[in-house]
Protein backbone atom coordinates (compact mmCIF):
# COMPACT_ATOMS: atom_id res chain seq x y z
CA UNK A 1 0.00 0.00 0.00
CA UNK A 2 2.83 2.31 0.92
CA UNK A 3 4.60 1.39 -2.31
CA UNK A 4 1.57 2.46 -4.36
CA UNK A 5 1.53 5.83 -2.54
CA UNK A 6 5.18 6.41 -3.30
CA UNK A 7 4.67 5.54 -6.97
CA UNK A 8 1.73 7.97 -7.13
CA UNK A 9 3.82 10.81 -5.71
CA UNK A 10 6.63 10.07 -8.15
CA UNK A 11 4.20 10.09 -11.06
CA UNK A 12 2.81 13.46 -10.02
CA UNK A 13 6.32 14.94 -9.75
CA UNK A 14 7.29 13.59 -13.17
CA UNK A 15 4.12 15.06 -14.71
CA UNK A 16 4.80 18.46 -13.14
CA UNK A 17 8.39 18.48 -14.38
CA UNK A 18 7.21 17.51 -17.84
CA UNK A 19 4.65 20.32 -17.94
CA UNK A 20 7.28 22.82 -16.83
CA UNK A 21 9.66 21.68 -19.56
CA UNK A 22 6.92 22.04 -22.17
CA UNK A 23 6.09 25.55 -20.93
CA UNK A 24 9.73 26.58 -21.03
CA UNK A 25 10.02 25.20 -24.55
CA UNK A 26 6.94 27.13 -25.75
CA UNK A 27 8.13 30.35 -24.13
CA UNK A 28 11.49 29.85 -25.71
CA UNK A 29 9.94 29.53 -29.13
CA UNK A 30 7.82 32.67 -28.54
CA UNK A 31 10.87 34.59 -27.39
CA UNK A 32 12.85 33.47 -30.40
CA UNK A 33 9.99 34.46 -32.69
CA UNK A 34 9.80 37.89 -31.07
CA UNK A 35 13.56 38.33 -31.30
CA UNK A 36 13.40 37.53 -34.99
CA UNK A 37 10.48 39.93 -35.59
CA UNK A 38 11.42 42.91 -37.74
CA UNK A 39 11.62 46.32 -36.07
CA UNK A 40 10.13 49.44 -37.65
CA UNK A 41 10.52 53.12 -36.87
CA UNK A 42 7.55 55.26 -35.84
CA UNK A 43 7.24 58.77 -34.46
CA UNK A 44 6.57 58.80 -30.72
CA UNK A 45 6.29 61.41 -27.98
CA UNK A 46 9.26 61.75 -25.64
CA UNK A 47 7.63 64.43 -23.46
CA UNK A 48 4.09 65.57 -22.73
CA UNK A 49 2.54 67.48 -25.65
CA UNK A 50 -0.17 69.85 -24.47
CA UNK A 51 -3.42 70.50 -26.37
CA UNK A 52 -2.98 73.42 -28.77
CA UNK A 53 0.70 72.81 -29.51
CA UNK A 54 1.51 72.20 -33.16
CA UNK A 55 3.41 69.15 -34.30
CA UNK A 56 6.18 71.39 -35.65
CA UNK A 57 6.54 73.12 -32.29
CA UNK A 58 6.65 69.80 -30.48
CA UNK A 59 9.35 68.54 -32.81
CA UNK A 60 11.37 71.76 -32.47
CA UNK A 61 11.26 71.38 -28.68
CA UNK A 62 12.50 67.79 -28.86
CA UNK A 63 9.20 66.24 -27.81
CA UNK A 64 9.10 63.87 -30.80
CA UNK A 65 11.54 61.19 -31.90
CA UNK A 66 11.69 58.18 -34.21
CA UNK A 67 11.53 55.01 -32.13
CA UNK A 68 12.13 51.38 -33.15
CA UNK A 69 9.38 48.97 -32.09
CA UNK A 70 8.30 45.47 -33.20
CA UNK A 71 6.09 45.40 -36.27
CA UNK A 72 3.25 43.81 -34.29
CA UNK A 73 3.20 46.76 -31.84
CA UNK A 74 2.69 49.47 -34.47
CA UNK A 75 -0.65 51.25 -34.12
CA UNK A 76 -2.62 51.61 -37.35
CA UNK A 77 -2.01 55.08 -38.76
CA UNK A 78 1.26 55.69 -36.90
CA UNK A 79 3.39 58.37 -38.58
CA UNK A 80 7.11 58.54 -39.26
CA UNK A 81 7.27 62.32 -39.73
CA UNK A 82 5.26 65.49 -39.10
CA UNK A 83 5.15 66.37 -42.79
CA UNK A 84 1.37 66.00 -43.06
CA UNK A 85 0.49 67.44 -39.63
CA UNK A 86 3.16 70.09 -39.12
CA UNK A 87 0.82 73.08 -38.70
CA UNK A 88 -1.93 71.16 -36.92
CA UNK A 89 -2.39 71.22 -33.15
CA UNK A 90 -2.71 68.44 -30.61
CA UNK A 91 -6.40 67.84 -29.90
CA UNK A 92 -5.71 66.40 -26.44
CA UNK A 93 -2.76 65.69 -24.17
CA UNK A 94 -0.23 63.27 -25.70
CA UNK A 95 1.94 61.43 -23.16
CA UNK A 96 5.52 60.13 -23.46
CA UNK A 97 5.68 56.84 -25.33
CA UNK A 98 2.51 57.39 -27.34
CA UNK A 99 2.79 56.80 -31.07
CA UNK A 100 1.92 59.87 -33.12
CA UNK A 101 -1.26 59.50 -35.17
CA UNK A 102 -2.74 61.99 -37.60
CA UNK A 103 -6.08 61.59 -35.80
CA UNK A 104 -4.55 63.12 -32.67
CA UNK A 105 -3.97 66.44 -34.44
CA UNK A 106 -6.40 68.91 -35.97
CA UNK A 107 -7.14 72.58 -36.55
CA UNK A 108 -8.69 73.35 -33.15
CA UNK A 109 -7.51 72.09 -29.77
CA UNK A 110 -9.96 70.92 -27.15
CA UNK A 111 -10.41 73.56 -24.48
CA UNK A 112 -8.32 72.87 -21.39
CA UNK A 113 -10.63 74.91 -19.21
CA UNK A 114 -14.32 75.52 -18.98
CA UNK A 115 -15.84 78.77 -17.82
CA UNK A 116 -17.18 78.44 -14.29
CA UNK A 117 -20.05 80.88 -13.70
CA UNK A 118 -21.20 81.46 -10.09
CA UNK A 119 -24.69 80.11 -9.44
CA UNK A 120 -27.45 82.62 -10.22
CA UNK A 121 -25.20 84.89 -12.31
CA UNK A 122 -24.33 85.21 -15.98
CA UNK A 123 -21.09 85.88 -17.84
CA UNK A 124 -20.50 89.13 -19.73
CA UNK A 125 -17.37 89.87 -21.77
CA UNK A 126 -15.86 93.35 -22.14
CA UNK A 127 -13.01 94.59 -24.31
CA UNK A 128 -10.66 96.86 -22.36
CA UNK A 129 -7.35 98.58 -23.01
CA UNK A 130 -4.35 97.83 -20.81
CA UNK A 131 -4.80 100.90 -18.56
CA UNK A 132 -8.51 100.14 -18.16
CA UNK A 133 -7.70 96.64 -16.86
CA UNK A 134 -5.02 97.71 -14.36
CA UNK A 135 -2.16 97.09 -16.80
CA UNK A 136 -2.76 93.36 -16.97
CA UNK A 137 -2.82 92.65 -13.23
CA UNK A 138 -6.47 91.56 -13.41
CA UNK A 139 -6.60 87.75 -13.61
CA UNK A 140 -9.36 85.12 -13.29
CA UNK A 141 -10.55 85.16 -9.68
CA UNK A 142 -9.79 88.86 -9.19
CA UNK A 143 -12.46 91.14 -7.80
CA UNK A 144 -12.80 94.57 -9.38
CA UNK A 145 -14.87 97.72 -9.12
CA UNK A 146 -16.22 98.94 -12.47
CA UNK A 147 -16.13 102.67 -13.15
CA UNK A 148 -18.02 104.33 -15.98
CA UNK A 149 -17.05 107.59 -17.64
CA UNK A 150 -19.36 109.51 -19.92
CA UNK A 151 -18.68 109.85 -23.61
CA UNK A 152 -18.68 113.62 -24.14
CA UNK A 153 -19.22 115.07 -27.61
CA UNK A 154 -18.09 118.48 -28.87
CA UNK A 155 -21.60 119.90 -28.42
CA UNK A 156 -22.25 118.27 -25.05
CA UNK A 157 -19.80 119.81 -22.57
CA UNK A 158 -21.94 120.55 -19.53
CA UNK A 159 -20.63 119.52 -16.13
CA UNK A 160 -23.46 117.05 -15.71
CA UNK A 161 -22.66 115.26 -18.98
CA UNK A 162 -18.98 114.82 -18.14
CA UNK A 163 -18.54 112.43 -15.23
CA UNK A 164 -16.85 109.35 -13.79
CA UNK A 165 -18.60 107.24 -11.17
CA UNK A 166 -18.86 103.73 -9.80
CA UNK A 167 -21.13 101.51 -11.87
CA UNK A 168 -20.75 98.20 -10.00
CA UNK A 169 -18.80 98.10 -6.70
CA UNK A 170 -17.65 94.48 -6.66
CA UNK A 171 -17.43 92.07 -9.58
CA UNK A 172 -15.61 88.76 -9.96
CA UNK A 173 -13.48 88.28 -13.08
CA UNK A 174 -13.94 84.70 -14.34
CA UNK A 175 -11.98 84.81 -17.59
CA UNK A 176 -9.22 86.71 -19.39
CA UNK A 177 -8.67 86.34 -23.12
CA UNK A 178 -5.69 87.06 -25.31
CA UNK A 179 -4.52 90.61 -25.99
CA UNK A 180 -5.13 91.96 -29.50
CA UNK A 181 -3.42 95.04 -30.93
CA UNK A 182 -5.92 97.29 -32.71
CA UNK A 183 -5.38 100.41 -34.77
CA UNK A 184 -7.16 103.50 -33.51
CA UNK A 185 -7.23 107.14 -34.60
CA UNK A 186 -5.14 109.48 -32.49
CA UNK A 187 -7.16 111.61 -30.05
CA UNK A 188 -5.02 114.69 -30.74
CA UNK A 189 -6.80 117.38 -32.72
CA UNK A 190 -3.78 118.17 -34.92
CA UNK A 191 -2.75 114.57 -35.49
CA UNK A 192 -4.37 112.55 -38.29
CA UNK A 193 -2.27 109.43 -37.65
CA UNK A 194 -3.32 106.18 -36.06
CA UNK A 195 -1.87 104.40 -33.06
CA UNK A 196 -1.77 100.79 -31.97
CA UNK A 197 -3.88 100.09 -28.89
CA UNK A 198 -3.63 96.70 -27.16
CA UNK A 199 -7.01 95.46 -25.98
CA UNK A 200 -8.04 92.38 -24.04
CA UNK A 201 -11.39 90.69 -23.54
CA UNK A 202 -12.26 90.12 -19.89
CA UNK A 203 -15.27 88.10 -18.73
CA UNK A 204 -17.07 88.98 -15.49
CA UNK A 205 -19.93 87.43 -13.52
CA UNK A 206 -22.98 89.65 -12.98
CA UNK A 207 -26.63 89.41 -12.09
CA UNK A 208 -29.16 90.46 -14.71
CA UNK A 209 -29.61 94.06 -13.54
CA UNK A 210 -25.87 94.79 -13.38
CA UNK A 211 -25.29 92.99 -16.67
CA UNK A 212 -27.78 95.27 -18.40
CA UNK A 213 -26.13 98.38 -16.94
CA UNK A 214 -22.62 97.27 -17.82
CA UNK A 215 -23.55 96.32 -21.39
CA UNK A 216 -25.34 99.62 -21.91
CA UNK A 217 -22.45 101.60 -20.40
CA UNK A 218 -19.86 99.80 -22.52
CA UNK A 219 -21.63 101.01 -25.65
CA UNK A 220 -22.18 104.60 -24.58
CA UNK A 221 -19.23 105.41 -22.33
CA UNK A 222 -15.86 104.19 -21.19
CA UNK A 223 -15.40 101.43 -18.62
CA UNK A 224 -12.43 101.09 -16.30
CA UNK A 225 -11.65 98.32 -13.81
CA UNK A 226 -10.17 99.01 -10.39
CA UNK A 227 -8.50 96.01 -8.74
CA UNK A 228 -9.83 95.38 -5.23
CA UNK A 229 -7.63 94.26 -2.36
CA UNK A 230 -8.98 92.06 0.42
CA UNK A 231 -11.00 94.26 2.78
CA UNK A 232 -11.28 97.23 0.41
CA UNK A 233 -14.47 99.21 1.07
CA UNK A 234 -16.23 100.73 -1.93
CA UNK A 235 -18.97 103.31 -1.44
CA UNK A 236 -21.01 104.14 -4.55
CA UNK A 237 -21.88 107.84 -4.83
CA UNK A 238 -22.67 110.58 -7.28
CA UNK A 239 -19.17 110.37 -8.77
CA UNK A 240 -17.05 113.21 -10.08
CA UNK A 241 -17.82 115.78 -12.77
CA UNK A 242 -15.58 118.39 -14.35
CA UNK A 243 -17.01 120.92 -11.90
CA UNK A 244 -15.73 118.85 -8.96
CA UNK A 245 -12.09 118.56 -10.03
CA UNK A 246 -10.82 121.81 -8.51
CA UNK A 247 -12.99 121.89 -5.41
Amino acid sequence: MKRKGVLLVVAVVIAAVGASLVLLYVNGLAGAAKANESLVKVLAATEVIEPGQTAEQAQAEGKLALTEIPQSSVVKGALTSVETIGDKVALSTIYPGEQILAAKFGTTAASKQTLTIPKGQLAVSLELSDPARVAGFVTPGSHVVIFVSSAVTATDTTAESNFTRILVPNVEVIGVGETTVLSAASDKADDASTEEVPKTILTVALDQADAERVIFASGTGGLTFGLLAEGTKITPGKGVTSADLLK
